[in-house]
């Protein structure tokens, strides 16, 4: 498998948890609401918002750690992660 291919698939990879993630909050925020738990709900809200930017990031890491081993010694900066986020 080449390079490519290998970060292809942690950025699906990670997508894929991502949204499984995503999915869970918004059923546990139904729940809230339905229950008028209007400050969980608050909470559960603020943690959907922040799922993604720490999503992007832990795959960022991931891809570094793996071009890392694979000797191209290149990386992912902040400034590439930007139109991500």
């Amino acid at each position: 498998m080449n390079t490519t291919s290998e970060i292809a698939i942690l950025i699906l990879n990670g997508f894929n948890e991502y949204r499984e993630m995503f999915q869970s909050i918004a059923w546990e925020a139904k729940d809230c609401f339905q229950q008028s738990q209007w400050k969980t709900l608050q909470e559960i809200s603020s943690r959907r918002i922040d799922l993604y930017g720490a999503k992007v990031s832990e795959v960022a890491v991931t891809i570094n750690a793996t071009k890392t081993l694979t000797g191209s010694g290149q990386t992912l900066s902040r400034i590439t992660l930007s139109w991500w986020l």
